[in-house]
């Protein structure tokens, strides 16, 4: 189900005011608080850097992102939406199917076509999902800077956000576009300058991730390793984190 509420904006508005602070190059940005931020004030036993994994405590973000992510694949999927995971989360997908167990965020892409039509047709926009016993509710945000397909002054390189609507914890969603077709065909780009061949992304491949329908870049692996190099898809260290293979 969804539906266009406003109060449920003013109040996310309102919300997203608190502890703002003016963009580094000058310009206002319209997003302006980090997933960190936002994940330490609801949950604030998290602390960052301190994760004893050797007794299996897991990073609070993992507790909160993939229920997020979840109702967002699902949802879009329900409204024949095409949208893709990318970055960190397409690494963790890689690895275990999953997300990594030190990431804070999700990374979600959708194309500058897709965005266009979220901005003019769900803006604004609650969505109600519901996993096993608990339902919650979700409010589709898009800036108003989406239309903007290069980066400018960096503080508007979000280009859209799935909200909690009941604590604000969020995570971003970003559109990939033909920047310069003339001088550069089939290269698609993101504002925040990561660079795809189309051949590389389309056709999406369909799969499983945090235990729901997902969709994958056609050539992950070449995604992966132009982004993160081929050792990512290999070391099974990060910091105080061991991979281990599933058996």
């Amino acid at each position: 189900m969804q539906c266009w509420d406003r109060n449920i904006h003013r109040a996310f508005r309102r919300r997203q005011e608190e502890g703002a602070c003016e963009a580094s190059m000058g310009g206002k940005a319209y997003y302006r608080n980090s997933p960190l931020i936002l994940l330490e004030r609801a949950n604030h036993y998290y602390q960052s850097g301190t994760y004893r994994t050797q007794t299996g405590i897991l990073p609070g973000s993992y507790q909160h992102i993939p229920p997020i992510l979840q109702a967002y694949l699902s949802t879009f999927r329900h409204l024949h939406i095409e949208t893709w995971i990318a970055h960190g989360t397409l690494l963790g997908w890689w690895w275990n199917g999953q997300i990594l167990p030190w990431d804070w965020d999700a990374d979600v892409q959708v194309s500058g076509q897709t965005l266009s039509y979220l901005g003019r047709s769900l803006k604004y926009t609650t969505h109600n999902y519901k996993s096993g016993d608990v339902e919650r509710q979700y409010l589709l945000d898009v800036s108003p800077y989406y239309a903007e397909r290069t980066r400018g002054d960096g503080v508007n390189i979000t280009d859209a956000r799935w909200i909690v609507v009941r604590n604000s914890l969020f995570i971003d969603i970003t559109g990939i576009s033909e920047t310069n077709p003339f001088d550069r065909p089939g290269v698609w780009s993101c504002k925040n300058q990561h660079e795809y061949y189309m051949t590389e992304i389309w056709p999406l491949k369909e799969t499983t991730f945090e235990g729901v329908t997902a969709l994958v870049p056609f050539a992950y692996d070449t995604v992966l390793m132009e982004e993160y190099e081929a050792e990512a898809l290999a070391g099974t260290e990060h910091e105080r984190w061991v991979l281990f293979p599933i058996t």
